[in-house]
């Protein structure tokens, strides 16, 4: 069997500088070699949702409410998906809650599992 971690986030529109894709920072860490300790990406999308008017576009946070005065265009967010192979252990098989902290701990300090 192969498991999938599906994560969905909202983020920064743009290129704003401190606020790259996790999708683009993976991608980036591979092409420069680095295979410990994250995961491999299958699949990254921005995520499209038909609007009231019909009309197929970026789900994002403005555009899911009906009021837009108020909102600053540069605090909008975009709905997007990352598909990925886990990296290390999953969850439902740590024997116990300190097992678990403690690779919590190691993966924070940067000692990842093989």
């Amino acid at each position: 069997m192969t498991l999938f971690v599906i994560k969905d986030s909202w983020v920064a529109t743009g290129d704003l500088i401190g606020k790259e894709s996790e999708a683009s920072l993976i991608a980036l860490a591979r092409r420069r070699g680095v295979s410990q300790g994250i995961p491999q990406l299958r699949h990254a999308e921005e995520l499209r949702v038909r609007g009231l008017n019909g009309r197929v576009g970026l789900d994002t946070i403005l555009g899911n409410r009906q009021d837009h005065s108020g909102h600053h265009p540069q605090l909008d967010r975009v709905h997007t998906r990352l598909v990925m192979s886990p990296y290390g252990k999953p969850l439902h098989q740590f024997s116990n809650r300190t097992e678990l902290l403690l690779a919590y701990h190691d993966a924070i300090q940067g000692e990842f599992m093989p």
